[in-house]
């Protein structure tokens, strides 16, 4: 048995509308057009940092995981995390975000592996 298409709810029909009226500003006159009407923001996101290969392992050690752990809980190879460690690869984009905020807050990361552990268990 086929179900009745739902009807629309208000909000959802306000916010079709509004995506509709933001596409045909930027169809029209651009996006300056369409910032006349709506708010657009531009965002400038600094790149993540570059990494040394100390800096790779005082991550890991800030965690206090072995390599296969620490390559685990990253989601990447051991055999990566060793190249980064002995410097003949550098961690890439969001791995050098992650890698950096893990030296920046060890505490809170610590907290997080403790957390992915014991579900693990």
């Amino acid at each position: 048995m086929a179900k009745a298409k739902a009807k629309g709810s208000p909000v959802w029909d306000a916010v079709i509308a509004d995506l509709k009226g933001l596409a045909a500003a930027i169809k029209t006159g651009g996006v300056p057009a369409a910032a006349a009407k709506y708010a657009v923001r531009p965002l400038a996101v600094s790149p993540p940092p570059d990494l040394s290969a100390e800096q790779v392992r005082a991550a890991r050690d800030g965690v206090r995981l072995s390599q296969a752990a620490f390559a685990r809980f990253l989601g990447v190879g051991v055999s990566l995390v060793r190249a980064w460690e002995s410097g003949t690869r550098s961690p890439k984009g969001a791995d050098r975000r992650l890698l950096a905020d893990l030296l920046a807050h060890p505490d809170h990361w610590r907290a997080r592996v403790r957390e992915a552990v014991s579900r693990a268990s």
